[in-house]
């Protein structure tokens, strides 16, 4: 698993995971270490699929406690970038 964050000109280091990856690891390798120090106070959103550390009750707890926006987006949507390309534009419109 290959994790990287972008928001306006700032861009986090790729975080490269070797292997099988539940939530604890995600929480412990990338969450915690490296997504929520780079949002920092700064309005950003995670962008989930339906990887197996993403919708884990470990992760929600997490994101749900550090107040991390995640984009919404239909489970198992085969047209996840469009998706997520068309809620990003939402987002932006709204604020």
């Amino acid at each position: 698993m290959v994790w990287g964050g972008i928001i306006g000109g700032r861009k986090t280091d790729l975080v490269i995971i070797i292997g099988n990856l539940n939530g604890y690891g995600y929480v412990d390798n990338v969450l915690r270490p490296v997504a929520v120090p780079f949002f920092g106070h700064q309005p950003g959103y995670s962008m989930h699929d339906n990887a197996r550390p993403h919708p884990a009750r470990l992760t929600k707890a997490f994101i749900a406690r550090h107040d991390v926006n995640v984009l919404p987006r239909p489970a198992c949507s085969h047209n996840h970038v469009i998706n997520n390309i068309n809620a990003i534009k939402n987002t932006c419109i709204r604020s």
